[in-house]
């Protein structure tokens, strides 16, 4: 293979795919004309060399396709401010779990949870946020042909059932008690997007309210609950609402609890704000929420 060429201008497919024409000079055969397109995601830049004359439909469609919803938010100068779902899950009690494994099967058990999600969040549009330890930060912004609002409820659910089938390998493979859980927190508002421009790698991060108070609700959920703000289910369309189970458990007058359905409630309703444990809490414990028990999702 000799040298090679460009020739023509770049062509810009809405500033992450680029597209120019290189002719690469071969010994042997002469020249041999290609497109090269390059795409370009936030892990790194995809160059994909296409002969001249060969079908390149599919491939345009594929490379144009992915994080489309990235591709809109970043046409414009960042940081932006964009309307935004935030979910936030923890591994409960990780510290006793850590505690209690070797460090290497700690983190296999991390490196699987996250394997696990992984599929579920890029099903539903997610993106990656900024994260610490074992703790998942994903976005969801306004999608093309589809809510970004029911696209958040149904990655969380679909990972609370995934990490059951995680739990419960865990406890036949140890024969170990300890039960699993990851507990979520979801949150929807308008915030400032904008990246963190990290060694080798650009991180997406939203500022404000409604990431806080996702991570506040993550805090306070238990035993791998599912709790969301009231702006959030608000937030959603009546026929999409219709099909997520929602409520507060209260106590009736025999102190039994029963299950009250589509009702919110304040969080100082919820926990004992004078116990030093809840201090943490007392910033959101006016903030109207909800647990979110069961979601009627969407064959994808």
């Amino acid at each position: 293979m000799g040298q090679t060429s460009a020739a023509g201008p770049i062509k810009d497919r809405d500033a992450l795919v680029s597209e120019f024409p290189l002719t690469l000079q071969c010994e042997a055969d002469g020249d041999a004309f290609f497109r090269v397109y390059a795409c370009f995601f936030r892990e790194g830049i995809l160059i994909v060399y296409v002969r001249e004359g060969t079908g390149n439909g599919a491939l345009i469609r594929l490379l144009e396709r992915r994080d489309e919803v990235i591709r809109n938010l970043i046409r414009k100068r960042l940081p932006v401010f964009t309307d935004v779902a935030v979910l936030v899950a923890d591994l409960q009690d990780s510290v006793r779990i850590c505690s209690e494994l070797p460090p290497d099967e700690y983190f296999e058990l991390i490196n699987e949870i996250w394997a696990a999600m992984e599929p579920i969040f890029r099903r539903y549009y997610g993106t990656h946020g900024k994260h610490v330890g074992d703790g998942m930060v994903y976005y969801f912004f306004p999608q093309p042909d589809s809510s970004y609002i029911f696209n958040a409820l149904c990655c969380a659910h679909e990972m609370h059932q995934a990490m059951r089938r995680i739990s419960k390998g865990w406890q036949l493979r140890k024969n170990w008690p300890t039960e699993l859980y990851l507990n979520t927190g979801l949150n929807e508002g308008q915030e400032w997007l904008g990246v963190f421009h990290v060694a080798t790698k650009v991180e997406f991060t939203v500022l404000g309210d409604t990431i806080n108070q996702a991570a506040r609700l993550s805090d306070f959920a238990r035993n791998g609950s599912l709790w969301a703000t009231k702006n959030l289910i608000s937030r959603m369309p009546s026929e999409e609402r219709r099909r997520v189970r929602f409520g507060i458990r209260r106590k009736a007058m025999d102190s039994s609890e029963m299950f009250v359905n589509s009702s919110y409630s304040r969080l100082s309703e919820l926990v004992d704000l004078n116990s030093p444990r809840n201090e943490k809490y007392k910033d959101i414990a006016t903030l109207a929420v909800t647990e979110i028990t069961e979601i009627e999702t969407l064959t994808r």
